[in-house]
């Protein structure tokens, strides 16, 4: 119940009860999700903040936040051909030809419209409003990716084929091997885990492709061009070469080059060893080295030197040869920039992905879910923003959100304290409350929000910071991941 406290007159609030607010609504297959193939839409209003009403045939979800919704990706698949809808998370979606029907069951072989979006966190499933939790038993999920997919032709819905499926590889950012999967019953929002495996769960597969590709473009880098080197700035020893350019055909590009020692060892110095220039050498390689340096290697079958070298043009041919570098040069920053990108989108994929076929169009999770073990006799909240003090119980929509869990926490109509349970095993860091469908406030929730009183469990949280207007997805996902 609501009571003012001197001498901060903080609004005080007693969390009465766990309630499905985000709710369901339609036709849809049964809990074994698994059932009839002909009406399995979910209905979505973004109505926020009406009243709760558990009448099965008036449910809805409803996200949140007014105006503000995880948005779906369209693709066209060829309803004869089928398809594959790759996703920036790695998600990958295959359609089989030939297995959508219109709601009299007859097949459609033209171009069909497919609306996918996924959700990977606490923040993207309160955002959707897409109920996560069991309100009868209190128990509620922690997801490994949870996405909604849907299909149209010309604007009327559509349906899978009676034993047909569509093949599902989705992108997991949540490691583990006991996630089972769960369909959301679209008449109760009920969820029944439909993965076949009494007793278990179904491990996440790695992602090889995305750890072969980024091997591979972190091996594959073209070493940089060479720039010439300005002959007016050569300060060390340098040389020619006087070769039989017929016998050599080879060493013909470097005809009018002069070669600059730019190595560290006497050792390879040329001018340090002037026997080098009394010898006849029958063979020469260039080798390119390190930096801007090549290796050169000259022999005769008796003898062999080695030294490191960069070539000289003359000034004639220096500036066309700084030209040529210079495209050379663009070329490769390109190349790298490519690659570069290509490593960032590579990167965003999930390391693991987990692969279900689904008879039917739905919202679906991979999922564990938790029974709360701690059972709150009262949750206190208090708000230090004046201009929330007054506001209405009724505009208010309060969350326990972690990384991958989320709980909705709201009051009765009567605003009456009752239990609430809570569970240490998939820990909250957050309470989230949500005014009036417009306005976002957070504060911190841990265990050292908890206390004893009278041999009860109790919570207390307060919200210090001034509540913000989210008009966008992104700023709503930031916020509450932040």
């Amino acid at each position: 119940m609501f009571s003012l406290r001197s001498p901060r007159f903080l609004l005080s609030m007693s969390v009465a009860a766990l309630l499905l607010f985000s709710q369901c609504a339609g036709g849809g297959k049964g809990g074994d999700g698994k059932g009839d193939n002909t009406a399995q839409t979910t209905t979505t209003t973004t109505e926020p903040n009406a009243a709760i009403d558990n009448n099965p045939a008036t449910l809805a979800v409803r996200p949140p936040i007014q105006g503000v919704d995880i948005p779906k990706t369209r693709h066209t698949i060829n309803g004869a051909k089928g398809g594959v809808i790759k996703m920036p998370s790695g998600t990958t979606i295959t359609i089989a030809p030939n297995i959508f029907v219109d709601k009299n069951g007859q097949p459609i072989t033209d171009d069909v419209e497919i609306e996918y979006r996924e959700m990977h966190n606490a923040a993207e499933m309160l955002i959707s409003g897409i109920p996560t939790h069991r309100p009868e038993t209190g128990e509620y999920m922690e997801t490994a990716g949870m996405f909604e997919i849907n299909g149209s032709y010309k604007g009327e819905e559509i349906f899978v084929a009676q034993g047909k499926h569509i093949d599902v590889k989705m992108a997991s950012f949540n490691e583990g091997n006991n996630f089972d999967f769960w369909a959301l019953n679209p008449k109760d929002c009920s969820w029944a885990d439909i993965d076949g495996i009494k007793d278990g769960a179904i491990p996440g597969i790695p992602n090889k492709e995305r750890a072969d590709a980024i091997a591979r473009l972190e091996r594959v880098i073209p070493p940089a061009p060479v720039a010439p080197t300005n002959p007016k700035l050569v300060k060390n020893p340098v040389f020619d070469l006087d070769v039989n350019y017929r016998a050599m055909p080879e060493l013909a590009p470097f005809k009018n080059v002069t070669w600059e020692f730019c190595g560290k060892s006497d050792k390879e110095n040329p001018d340090k060893n002037e026997w080098v220039f009394d010898t006849e050498w029958n063979k020469i390689e260039l080798q390119r080295g390190s930096g801007d340096g090549y290796t050169l290697v000259m022999s005769n079958g008796e003898k062999t030197f080695k030294s490191t070298v960069r070539p000289i043009l003359s000034e004639k041919d220096f500036g066309k040869a700084m030209e040529a570098f210079d495209k050379k040069l663009d070329q490769y920053k390109q190349i790298v920039e490519d690659k570069k990108a290509e490593l960032e989108r590579i990167a965003q994929q999930a390391a693991l992905y987990r692969e279900m076929r689904i008879e039917g169009f739905g919202i679906y999770n991979w999922d564990i879910m938790h029974f709360p073990n701690v059972e709150l006799t009262e949750l206190m909240l208090t708000f230090n923003d004046p201009a929330l003090q007054s506001t209405s119980s009724s505009k208010m929509q309060v969350y326990l959100v972690g990384n991958k869990a989320l709980l909705p926490v709201i009051i009765d109509g009567n605003k009456k304290a009752s239990n609430l349970r809570y569970s240490f095993n998939t820990p909250f860091t957050r309470i989230v409350a949500i005014i009036d469908g417009k306005k976002v406030i957070s504060a911190p929730f841990n265990q050292s929000n908890f206390y004893k009183q009278g041999g009860k469990d109790f919570a207390k949280a307060t919200f210090s910071a001034p509540a913000i207007s989210v008009e966008r997805v992104e700023d709503a996902v930031k916020y509450l991941n932040s």
